[in-house]
């Protein structure tokens, strides 16, 4: 197969990682771009180093995925024409990543790929002859490159039959224990001296309720649980051994709709709580189970837009490929779209 060819199917998802957000692509010099390059798209030259940097990236990709290493040459290859295509077309749409958006790129790559280890970052730069200045070069390629990736599937939601086919065909992923619903009104309290202080409030909130006072009203003036209070301390429902030990013996030993006698420690510190319905086990509705799988199938869908545009663009693109970069196919097979060269 030609080192032109576009990159097999099996292998596209691999190309995209390191499309939008992976490893470093060397910067070159204006002499570097106009003598030493390893192709020309749509006029534009591409930097050798760009391309040997993608081949360094590629080949350990490969061997992390246990895969033929005689591959990397024509995805380092293919991988830095059609990148090239992807940020000639964000530049067309004007997009353009400001001073913000690379230090927020900077930042969120710092933290993700070095655990916020700047010396380690450092080091991987200078291994890569990266300054400050390529690098947030190379950042916010990558930041053009996920907002194109959006422009291009923003026009093609996935449909409700998408969702429900892929649904139908995983329901067994979807599968659920018994579980109950309830609410509470938490009272923290860590320190000796402040249970003591929180049971007495918790006891006092106890009486309104009894007397009568609504759970949900009460749970929004008094829980200090910032993420269940102002939903009227409804929590979500939950299984068994799903939640600390004291709440969850309490919980399930009430009837629905009953309220505990007493409050209980745990050790966020006191609760008041108030069972709600049981949801017998079985799959969960698509309603439900949609949002363990909807992020999932966007992301495909997202690529296989991306898959799809690049495709076509690459059939389109006038690609001259240098001559010591290009190589003949195999006499026993063809190539898949029209090899051309570049005089140096």
């Amino acid at each position: 197969m030609s080192r032109n060819n576009l990159t097999q199917r099996g292998l596209v998802g691999m190309a995209l990682v390191l499309f939008l957000g992976s490893g470093f692509a060397a910067s070159a010099s204006y002499w570097v771009q106009q003598n030493d390059y390893v192709a020309i798209v749509n006029g534009e030259r591409v930097p050798s180093l760009v391309y040997e940097q993608r081949l360094v990236e590629t080949q350990q990709m490969l061997r992390q995925a246990q895969m033929p290493a005689e591959l990397s040459e024509q995805m380092a290859l293919n991988q830095t024409i059609e990148r090239t295509l992807l940020l000639q077309e964000a530049r067309r749409r004007g997009i353009n990543p400001s001073s913000q958006d690379i230090d927020a790129e900077w930042a969120s790559t710092l933290i993700q790929s070095y655990g916020g280890n700047q010396e380690k970052m450092t080091m991987d730069m200078r291994r890569a002859h990266y300054t400050s200045s390529d690098f947030r070069q190379e950042l916010g390629s990558r930041f053009s490159l996920r907002q194109l990736q959006e422009q291009l599937a923003e026009k093609e939601k996935l449909t409700d039959k998408e969702l429900e086919t892929y649904y139908q065909q995983h329901r067994q992923e979807f599968q659920q224990p018994e579980r109950i619903e309830a609410s509470h009104i938490l009272l923290k309290a860590s320190k000796p001296e402040d249970l003591k202080k929180a049971r007495t409030r918790a006891d006092e909130i106890l009486k309104e309720l009894k007397a009568g006072s609504d759970f949900a009203s009460l749970a929004r003036k008094y829980s200090q649980d910032e993420t269940t209070a102002s939903n009227g301390g409804k929590l979500q429902a939950f299984a068994k051994g799903e939640m600390v030990a004291p709440f969850e013996a309490a919980a399930w030993n009430l009837k629905p709709g009953e309220l505990a006698e007493a409050p209980v420690q745990t050790t966020y510190g006191w609760h008041l709580i108030k069972r709600g319905k049981t949801l017998p086990a079985g799959v969960k509705p698509l309603a439900e189970a949609r949002k363990d799988f909807e992020p999932y199938l966007l992301s495909q869908h997202k690529d296989r837009l991306l898959r799809q545009w690049l495709e076509k663009q690459r059939k389109q693109a006038k690609v001259l490929i240098h001559p010591k970069y290009a190589t003949k196919p195999p006499a026993a097979e063809k190539s898949s779209s029209p090899k051309q060269t570049a005089s140096p």
